[in-house]
Parts: C-alpha cells; sequence; structure tokens
C-alpha cells in the first residue's frame, strides 16, 4: 500500500486484471475449438450472447458479493457470544 494510487484504483484494477485475463483465457479457448475440432460460429448471435455474459457476470458478482458480506458477519468475533 506504499505506491502513490489511490486505494480505489488499486482494488479497481485488481477486479478488472481477475476478468481480463478470465476473458483472454476464454478466446483462448474458442480460438483452439475453431483450430482444432473445426467448432464453426458463422450462425453465432453475438448481440446475445453478449447481453448474456454481461447479465451473468452482474448476477455472479452479486452472488459472490452476497456470500462474502455473510460469511464477513457470520465469522466476526463478539465478546458476548457462548463459545
Amino acid at each position: 500500500m506504499m505506491a502513490p494510487t489511490s486505494l480505489p484504483s488499486i482494488i479497481t484494477g485488481s477486479a478488472l486484471w481477475s476478468y481480463i485475463f478470465t476473458a483472454f483465457r476464454v478466446l483462448v479457448y474458442l480460438l483452439l475449438g475453431t483450430l482444432l475440432f473445426g467448432v464453426s460460429f458463422s450462425g453465432a448471435n453475438y448481440v446475445a450472447a453478449l447481453i448474456g455474459l454481461i447479465l451473468a457476470i452482474i448476477s455472479f458478482a452479486s452472488i459472490g458479493i452476497i456470500s462474502a458480506a455473510i460469511i464477513m458477519v457470520i465469522k466476526r468475533g463478539d465478546a458476548r457470544s457462548p463459545a
């Protein structure tokens, strides 16, 4: 945290890196599928695929944030709770 960048930039950059790296891996898989197995995407509906991808990212990111928040609440230390 000694970098001369702001904390929101570091958090956003680390989250975006995961999305960018995963998108790169998917593109490599699609390219390998096209080259090795002869898969054709000529009849694909790219707009519908992009909309589905965006909705899936929003849904799964929301579920991940909710589950992380639940874990943080449950694992919180409380001096009054019985052991």
